[in-house]
């Protein structure tokens, strides 16, 4: 398999698989749209995850030769707390509906995880762990669950995008891990698409 850089305008192929993330060191999986640091590659989309065995030093090269080697400092992450979820909020970031994210500000202080910054790039994998794509952080802000708008929940591109499927989505999402409450404080994050990576058959 080799990898090549497609213009964010260019369609690519739904991608499959297990969730992972890949970073510098720090690997991550993340929920619903948000990042969740929990596995370990060198190489940045919160849920009840179990944290999986970190790759082998085989995985770690595979991995790292197919991302571009303009991007390989980036850290990489995947969204969702499944395969299945994760493959679906990638593909919505590939058709450009879904530009925002959200994960509960307890995780990231409970695990010592740095907040996104504006300006930021990380790479989005897909289920397999794979890398599918780059995105920038262009916003980022912290405040209570009960007061996300209609605007961000639609930015999250997921359902049908309104405010209440955002709600109701995100409500059982933080209730699987046991901490949610309507004044609990969440990261907003909003991204725009940088490049996609679409794998081809390697030639014999």
């Amino acid at each position: 398999m080799s990898t090549r850089i497609v213009p964010v305008n260019e369609s690519v192929p739904s991608p499959c698989g297990r969730v992972r993330e890949i970073r510098n060191t720090v690997a991550v999986e993340r929920g619903r749209g948000f990042r969740h640091p929990t596995v370990s590659v060198p190489s940045r989309l919160a849920s009840d995850l179990r944290p999986p065995h970190p790759p082998s030093h085989k995985e770690r090269a595979r991995v790292m030769t197919e991302i571009p080697s303009e991007y390989r400092d980036l850290p990489a992450y995947p969204f969702g707390d499944g395969p299945a979820l994760a493959d679906e909020l990638l593909a919505l970031v590939l058709e450009g509906k879904k530009t925002a994210t959200c994960c509960g500000l307890w995780q990231y202080e409970a695990e010592k995880w740095p907040l996104p910054v504006v300006g930021g790039r990380w790479i989005v994998v897909d289920g397999r762990g794979k890398p599918r794509c780059v995105v920038e952080t262009t916003g980022v802000e912290i405040k209570r669950f009960d007061k996300v708008d209609e605007q961000f929940a639609y930015d999250e591109g997921e359902d049908d995008r309104t405010y209440a499927s955002w709600r109701r989505a995100h409500e059982n999402y933080f209730s699987r891990q046991g901490r949610f409450s309507p004044d609990m404080l969440v990261v907003c994050e909003r991204f725009k698409l940088i490049a996609k990576f679409a794998a081809q058959e390697a030639v014999s």
